[in-house]
């Protein structure tokens, strides 16, 4: 069983992503909104964690900071990462992770429920 914490996931998943994100560009559709190449950031960044051992934990954990970044280009038109709280990173993966948990996505084996599970002990 791996012993990394949330912290070191967190800080190996922050080097991926570029240091600065421009948000300059923010299309709204309905209730919603998207930053023009944000996504493209995210997939690029996902990819490249497909078939490594702790997939499923980066790949939850890039869709954290996604999600945040995502929330916050609302109000700034440039994101620099090293302004990330933890904190906040880690109170959207716990909630993504608990859906993991209850199976909510579908797409998780009995392996990676169980990393998550360990590593869901570690944060609390």
């Amino acid at each position: 069983m791996n012993t990394l914490s949330f912290e070191d996931f967190f800080h190996a998943a922050i080097r991926e992503w570029p240091s600065v994100i421009d948000m300059k560009i923010i299309k709204f559709e309905q209730n919603l909104h998207t930053i023009d190449g944000l996504y493209e950031i995210q997939e690029n960044i996902v990819d490249k964690c497909l078939g490594i051992e702790d997939e499923a934990i980066f790949v939850n954990m890039h869709n954290s900071i996604y999600t945040l970044l995502l929330r916050t280009g609302e109000y700034v038109i440039n994101f620099n990462m090293n302004q990330i709280r933890k904190s906040a990173i880690e109170e959207i993966f716990k909630k993504r992770i608990e859906k993991c948990i209850s199976n909510k996505f579908e797409i998780y084996d009995e392996r990676d429920i169980s990393k998550f599970k360990e590593l869901l002990k570690r944060v609390e």
